[in-house]
């Protein structure tokens, strides 16, 4: 498959899954996709490592958690998009108009890769390699495969930017 085929690929597959016309679905993505959802979460993990780790060692986990994030972020946004360049779909010349876009919103002008694609699985990731829970795992990569599909549904970001 060559570069152009592998584009109108990513491009129809956004067309299909963007957007309803649902209130209830275009509501729910935009809750799913903000970053207030991290907040419940993080003071939940907190809790978990201070009371089952002492000292040093909660400390360690706590720092090795906000590099996993950092480096997560830093290099989908700080490296990535500005290297690749390429346009978020709501921001492409030649699609934006074809956009179903929810609250007004359009994201910064570069998507690939996906901040929120690479936060949440990192995230996955780490805390399932922490806590080796699978029903842990489960939930986190449910979370996460959410996340990263809301951004196809809103619009912001082409399947392989999340991929």
């Amino acid at each position: 498959m060559d570069i152009q085929q592998y584009r109108a690929y990513d491009r129809d597959l956004l067309l299909d899954w963007n957007g309803s016309d649902s209130l209830f679905w275009d509501g729910f993505m935009w809750v799913a996709t903000s970053t207030y959802i991290w907040i419940p979460l993080a003071i939940v993990l907190l809790y978990v490592i201070l009371k089952n780790n002492k000292g040093w060692e909660a400390l360690y986990t706590i720092l090795a958690f906000a590099l996993v994030i950092t480096l997560a972020d830093q290099i989908s946004s700080g490296i990535c998009k500005p290297f690749f360049q390429r346009f978020r779909p709501t921001q492409d010349p030649e699609l934006m108009y074809q956009i179903d876009i929810v609250n007004g919103y359009r994201g910064g002008i570069y998507g690939f890769i996906s901040s929120h694609a690479a936060n949440t699985f990192g995230v996955a990731v780490f805390l399932t390699l922490i806590f080796k829970s699978g029903s842990l795992a489960i939930i986190l990569f449910i979370w996460a495969i959410l996340n990263a599909f809301s951004r196809i549904y809103l619009g912001v970001h082409y399947p392989g930017d999340i991929l």
